[in-house]
């Protein structure tokens, strides 16, 4: 890549160096449109996009299109949905830009899915909420945004700071977490996990609100705590180390593309 990259930065793109044929760092997201679509006007769009934020690897951001409108209505959503998740699952190379992939899948002269994937090193959460805002916003004929400037030694000094800082605080802190295991772990690298997600019920939530409120603290750590304590349950471990993303923007950088998280 041309330009100098930072720490967090680097640290993605020798991992996706390692294993270029997994879409580990792929950000997709699709919607579903009804009514009248400009594609020659998205084409528009893409390419000014594409010259405002050189972070997105070309000037010039292609646009893939598929018609699905000749199968039967009951099947063409269901043949655009596998269309699109395929694209998904593209590995979008780090070589060979842009970092952005964008399709559109046809369903008929009013219906449209509007598909949009970018590797993460260019385009965070942030990055691509940024994105859609003002590709909604020149779609709509509010052409005002701001070129993107680079300030990426800015952002490279202060991530050396912070590594720094941090290599020092964890240099005695033991990596490993010895949890309990109910089977082997495999030899090889399968690739294969699990998200396991639940609900709190609201009189819980509302007591841990309480709590939050009478003790002055947030609930991100109080939360961070229980999890501490489940965690010494099950190691019986009195010092861990868990890590959190959090978004490490610097100031007046809002209308940047990029890649500014890091697990603390």
């Amino acid at each position: 890549m041309a330009k100098a990259l930072s720490t967090l930065q680097k640290r993605i793109y020798q991992a996706s160096q390692i294993d270029e044929e997994w879409p580990t760092y792929n950000q997709p997201t699709a919607f579903h449109l009804k009514g009248t679509l400009d594609i020659n006007t998205i084409e528009k769009n893409l390419k000014t996009l594409g010259q405002i934020h050189p972070e997105l690897g070309k000037k010039k951001i292609p646009l893939f299109t598929e018609d699905f409108s000749s199968f039967r209505k009951k099947d063409r959503f269901q043949k655009a949905l596998e269309f699109l998740d395929s694209h998904s699952r593209d590995p979008i190379s780090l070589n060979k830009p842009p970092f952005l992939q964008a399709s559109i899948a046809i369903l008929g002269p009013q219906e449209h899915l509007l598909f949009f994937n970018w590797h993460l090193i260019a385009a965070d959460s942030h990055s691509s909420r940024l994105f859609l805002k003002q590709f909604s916003q020149l779609y709509n004929g509010k052409p005002s945004i701001k070129k993107s400037m680079s300030r990426n030694v800015q952002v490279i000094k202060e991530s050396k700071r912070g590594s720094a800082y941090w290599k020092k605080v964890l240099e005695s802190a033991n990596p490993i977490l010895e949890l309990p295991e109910t089977s082997s772990q495999p030899n090889e690298d399968i690739r294969k996990g699990e998200v396991v997600s639940d609900l709190l019920n609201p009189t819980l939530t509302k007591q841990l609100h309480a709590f939050e409120k009478k003790h002055k603290t947030e609930l991100f750590r109080l939360l961070q705590t229980a999890f501490g304590a489940f965690l010494y349950r099950y190691t019986g471990q009195e010092d861990f180390i868990i890590g959190y993303p959090v978004d490490l923007r610097p100031k007046g950088m809002n209308n940047r593309f990029g890649f500014f998280l890091n697990t603390i």
